[in-house]
């Protein structure tokens, strides 16, 4: 009976520290994961630039004026 006793709780030791350890591994990816979201969000924030193609927009105006001037 003893030894029974003795089995079960360091059986129950056992499963407790593996839950614990995986539990640790998990938020650790969390953390991980909402870091690298964050970092991609402030990346895109820095390299958003809503009007890059205003030259070549600049460019067809300035071509289809010539173009109407000419008919």
């Amino acid at each position: 009976m003893q030894e029974e006793r003795a089995y079960e709780a360091e059986d129950k030791t056992h499963k407790t520290n593996a839950f614990i350890q995986a539990n640790q591994i998990l938020k650790e990816e969390k953390d991980e994961r909402q870091s690298n979201e964050l970092k991609m969000k402030a990346i895109e924030r820095i390299n958003y630039f809503p009007f890059t193609h205003g030259d070549m927009i600049e460019k067809q105006r300035k071509a289809l004026n010539e173009l109407q001037k000419h008919e």
